[in-house]
This record gives structure tokens, sequence and C-alpha cells, in this order.
């Protein structure tokens, strides 16, 4: 990702990681890994990704830890539903008030 964002150059970094010679070409062999059932990668291929152990432990999307000692980050304020309805709403009532059985 981060050498095909730099320089805007997709087909050259698919080529540099892959051994793909463009985005069409890729998604051919991701379909076709897909069509086989997802195997497992070779064991050459396996053994080059880093172990969990050897990553910074950060996932992406999640915010850091913060430092100790510390104030938390404040919080912005919640966006209003009010006048909005959920989905939901009409099959919670009727759960909740049960029509009475007719004969």
């Amino acid at each position: 990702m981060a050498d095909g964002l730099a320089g805007d150059d997709w087909a050259g970094a698919l080529r540099k990681h892959y051994g793909v010679p463009g985005v069409a070409q890729m998604q051919t062999v991701w379909l076709d890994w897909v069509k086989q059932g997802c195997p497992a990668p070779p064991a050459a291929l396996a053994a080059s990704v880093p172990s969990p152990a050897a990553r910074d432990g950060t996932a992406r999307g999640q915010s850091p830890d913060p430092l100790p000692g510390a104030s938390p980050p404040a919080r912005g304020p919640v966006a209003s539903t009010v006048g909005r309805t959920s989905i939901y709403a009409p099959a919670r009532r009727a759960a909740a008030n049960p029509a009475p059985a007719t004969r």
C-alpha cells in the first residue's frame, strides 16, 4: 500500500511485492484464489509474514495507549438523533405490548 500510494504507481507496487503486472491481473489472481477455497499460502510466503510478536502491537485504526499520568482525551458532542425513529422501534413496541388474543 505504501509503495502504491507514494508514487501512485500501483502496477509497480504490485509487480515489486506480488510479481503481478497490474491491478486487473491482481484481481484475476485473487478471484482464482477465492474460487479455490482460499488455500493456505505456500510455506515460503507464509514464512515471510512477520509474526504478531514482531509487530508493534498497535492495530490499524486503534488509538495509541495513553501515556502514564496523561489525562484521557476530551470527548466531542454526540450526534443527536432527535426526531429519528429506529427501524426496529415498531417491532420493539409490538413485543412490549402484545395485542390481546382474539377468537
